[in-house]
C-alpha cells in the first residue's frame, strides 16, 4: 500500500496499522453522501490496493472532481500538497 514510500516509513505504516471491526463489513448505506453531495477524489495511478480504473469508474458514477496523481494507496503521505489543494478548492466551493 505505500510501495513509493522509504523503507523505514513502510515498516511504521505496517506496524501501526490497527484492524478492520468486522461490523463494518454489515454495516448497510441506504443513501451514499455522493448522490446528493459534490465530491472529490484523487486517483492513484500506482494503487495495489484498489485497481486506478475502479477508481476512475467510481468517479465518474459520482461525478467527483478529480485529479491524478502517481502514487500508492496513501496518497496524502506521497502527494501531500496536492491533496491539501484539492481540500481547500472543495472547502472554497462548500462556502
Amino acid at each position: 500500500m505505500a510501495q513509493d514510500r522509504p523503507e523505514k516509513e513502510q515498516q511504521i505504516l505496517v506496524s501501526t496499522q490497527g484492524q478492520t471491526a468486522a461490523a463494518d463489513f454489515g454495516a448497510v448505506v441506504t443513501t451514499p453522501a455522493w448522490k446528493s453531495k459534490p465530491s472529490w477524489a484523487v486517483i492513484a495511478g500506482n494503487e495495489r490496493a484498489i485497481p486506478p480504473q475502479l477508481e476512475k469508474d467510481e468517479v465518474a458514477t459520482m461525478r467527483a472532481t478529480s485529479i491524478p496523481a502517481q502514487s500508492n494507496h496513501l496518497v496524502m503521505m506521497s502527494h501531500p500538497r496536492e491533496v491539501a489543494e484539492m481540500i481547500e478548492q472543495a472547502a472554497a466551493k462548500a462556502n
